[in-house]
């Protein structure tokens, strides 16, 4: 029994990770979302475009 679950599982996670890796890139943390748009911010602020 636990065998075979191991089998399948071993069988389904080969392949490509090129498409794995596709999907988490559009993951997207909330917190790295505030610290980047301050951050953002914060670069506009001291550096003003001439």
């Amino acid at each position: 029994m636990a065998r075979e679950r191991n089998l399948e599982k071993q069988m389904g996670a080969k392949g490509s990770q090129l498409e794995a890796d596709k999907k988490t890139m559009n993951i997207q943390s909330k917190v790295y979302m505030h610290a980047d748009v301050k951050c953002r911010e914060y670069a506009e602020a001291k550096h003003l475009k001439k």
